[in-house]
């Protein structure tokens, strides 16, 4: 109920995920290419994580990345499958969390 009256309100769940996750994040990132390893998420499906948790929206990251709304969702798909996650906010949460983004 909480997310649907912050949604009207203007406010944003991910904005609450990374700011729940910067107190759970490492001290110390490692490089990128490691992280992406862990969960073998594709070049492409990194930079649609990094658009998601920038806060765009799937229409604002087909744009960004001059693709398919179709294919956002089907990265987003891959993404959950990858990391264990079943919605974005906890993608976001855990992208930041281990490192794979930069919040």
């Amino acid at each position: 109920m909480r997310t649907v009256e912050d949604l009207r309100n203007g406010r944003k769940p991910i904005a609450d995920a990374r700011r729940v996750t910067v107190q759970l994040r490492p001290m110390h990132i490692g490089p990128e290419c490691t992280a992406v390893k862990d969960h073998r998420l594709s070049p492409r499906e990194l930079d649609v994580l990094r658009a998601l948790v920038g806060g765009l929206s799937y229409k604002m990251i087909a744009a960004e990345l001059r693709i398919s709304f179709e294919t956002v969702r089907s990265h987003m798909k891959c993404i959950y499958q990858k990391m264990q996650v079943n919605n974005n906010t906890a993608a976001v949460a855990k992208a930041i969390h281990e490192g794979l983004v930069a919040a």
